[in-house]
């Protein structure tokens, strides 16, 4: 749990920073209100009931089917801190706030922590496959 909040916390601290100024000196950042989802992905009001549905898909078919249990503690932790920090945007916000510009999209460490504990999650299992 101290993870989890540590990981949500980092995120929520430099999005904060990143949106007073604090990093102007870097040209690598740009500021965006993201009213889409990861990457700037176009959102329409009725994805959230798809969005719950794939989250609770992927968290069920990891935990069930696929990760050691070494690993099933670490895969979540990612793809639960990075979920629950940018909902936590969306809800206070209206938007999720991005600030690290990529050249095709802007994103936050929320995203990286998603697009990890998803990457990392696939690229275990095939290995575990090969065995």
């Amino acid at each position: 749990m101290k993870k989890i909040v540590f990981l949500i916390l980092l995120d929520q601290i430099t999005k904060f920073l990143a949106f007073r100024g604090f990093f102007d000196f870097c040209s690598c950042l740009r500021l965006t209100k993201n009213y889409g989802l990861i990457f700037s992905i176009s959102f329409r009001p009725y994805d959230w009931l798809v969005l719950v549905l794939i989250f609770g898909l992927l968290v069920w078919y990891f935990f069930v089917f696929r990760a050691p249990l070494e690993f099933k503690s670490f895969y979540f932790l990612l793809i639960f801190s990075g979920a629950i920090s940018n909902l936590f945007d969306r809800i206070s916000f209206g938007y999720v706030r991005d600030f690290i510009n990529l050249g095709l999209a802007t994103v936050n460490l929320a995203d990286f922590y998603l697009l990890l504990g998803v990457l990392w999650s696939l690229l275990d299992s095939k290995h575990l496959k090969q065995q």
